[in-house]
């Protein structure tokens, strides 16, 4: 039997049920200092990056349809 990969090591983790306790345990812990000031970072960077909503908006807009078309490719 081969060795999985990385990615699919990781798209199991992503597929696994989470109980809904341990959800709930894990949504009510603040995440590490290290982690919200990463997270803030990226915030202001995005924000920098689009700074309107329409420009917010276009980009989602088109990330959904690069990831949408990807994952019809991937299907077959």
């Amino acid at each position: 039997m081969r060795e999985r990969t990385k990615a699919e090591q990781v798209a199991a983790l992503a597929e696994e049920k989470l109980p809904a306790e341990e959800f709930l345990r894990r949504a009510a812990e603040p995440p590490p200092a290290d982690e919200q000031r990463e997270l803030l970072q990226l915030i202001r960077w995005f924000r920098q990056r689009y700074p309107t909503p329409r420009a917010r908006l276009a980009y989602a807009r088109r990330k959904q349809r690069e990831w949408t078309r990807v994952a019809r490719y991937s299907e077959r």
